[in-house]
């Protein structure tokens, strides 16, 4: 969502991260509203978004509202770290982790969900 808080463009993070020194560079949304990550960019982009961070050298990030649902695209983009307060939470970030949707997305992100 960088357009809705007039960020830069977020394929222009890896080469800003890279320049910075940084080691991760991070996709997340900056407004918390409940909008996911997947409804401002596809799969495609958001792929393509971990393949220019690796180019770079850098790991990558992703959160944002991340829900189960998300499991198989995030499989599939594979990136090096996830952000997932809200999932593991039931869905209201502000509340306590649950350990059993811990369990959950864990043995969803290891392909035996």
């Amino acid at each position: 969502d960088y357009k809705r808080i007039n960020s830069i463009p977020v394929f222009e993070l890896p080469a800003v991260a890279d320049e910075a020194g940084a080691d991760v560079v991070m996709m997340d949304t900056g407004i918390k509203d409940g909008s996911s990550t997947f409804e401002f960019l596809t799969n495609e982009e958001i792929s393509e978004f971990v393949d220019l961070a690796h180019q770079h050298g850098l790991l990558t990030a992703l959160a944002g509202t991340l829900k189960f649902e998300d499991i198989d695209a995030l499989n599939a983009i594979n990136p090096d770290i996830i952000g997932v307060r809200g999932c593991v939470c039931g869905g209201d970030r502000n509340a306590f982790i649950k350990l059993e949707l811990v369990r959950e997305l864990k043995n969803s992100l290891n392909g035996s969900g």
